[in-house]
């Protein structure tokens, strides 16, 4: 029996519990772009995205630095 792969949270590192081969127009907490965050980390930075909002350039660009710093 194979182990299923989930997805890290890009912020973080948490483990989210979303598997690797869900849809990304099936998950929470997902930014194009950046990647899986977690529940924690998404409210966090005070963002919730969907499919149908898309980000504006400023937080997409927040969320990028952010998720580049160690």
């Amino acid at each position: 029996m194979s182990e299923i792969k989930t997805d890290k949270c890009v912020f973080c590192g948490q483990d989210t519990g979303i598997p690797t081969n869900t849809p990304i127009n099936k998950r929470k907490h997902y930014v194009v772009g950046c990647g899986q965050l977690c529940r924690i980390c998404s409210a966090r930075i005070k963002f919730e995205h969907n499919a149908e909002q898309d980000m504006s350039e400023e937080e997409l660009e927040h969320l990028l630095n952010i998720t580049k710093l160690d």
